[in-house]
């Protein structure tokens, strides 16, 4: 459905929220998508990082990551960055 909210059953990034509408008019995802995806890809590189006090602070906020991945429907933080992206 554009431009409206997404029928009951469908998946989205956001429950009742689409992102047809601000893709289709101006080519960007909202705000908050594009912050969130940020953080991801922050915890992402925090997790795999040479710093091992960068990767002891991504471990002790484990929970936060997980309900951040949850809202997107990503399982894993192990996805690769493209899909990520969406590219």
């Amino acid at each position: 459905m554009l431009c409206g909210i997404i029928p009951s059953g469908e998946s989205s990034a956001v429950v009742g929220e689409s992102v047809s509408c601000p893709l289709f008019y101006s080519g960007t995802l909202p705000m908050s998508f594009m912050v969130d995806q940020r953080k991801i890809l922050f915890w992402k590189k925090a997790l795999i990082s040479d710093n091992g006090i960068a990767r002891i602070i991504a471990n002790i906020n484990r929970l936060h990551i997980n309900t951040l991945l949850s809202k997107y429907f990503i399982t894993s933080i192990n996805i690769k960055v493209g899909k990520i992206k969406g590219t």
